[in-house]
């Protein structure tokens, strides 16, 4: 049988990991604003933060993003 010093440090832990686990989950909200040449820049550094390939084809895709340009 475990000791209950070594319950108490394992009840702990799983705590922390919860709470880390769920502290991430939650993180702020990113803008992304730039406007003439830095518009350029804002828009590569969304691109690159939602990440993925920019699908193309006209076949439905399993993975990736695609952008509408108006």
């Amino acid at each position: 049988m475990k000791s209950p010093h070594t319950l108490t440090t394992l009840s702990k832990l799983t705590v922390l990991a919860i709470s880390l686990a769920v502290s991430n989950a939650w993180s702020a909200p990113v803008v992304f604003d730039g406007s003439g040449a830095d518009a350029t820049t804002a828009l590569d550094a969304f691109r690159s933060a939602i990440g993925g390939v920019k699908n193309t084809a006209a076949a439905a895709q399993v993975g990736g993003r695609r952008e509408i340009n108006w």
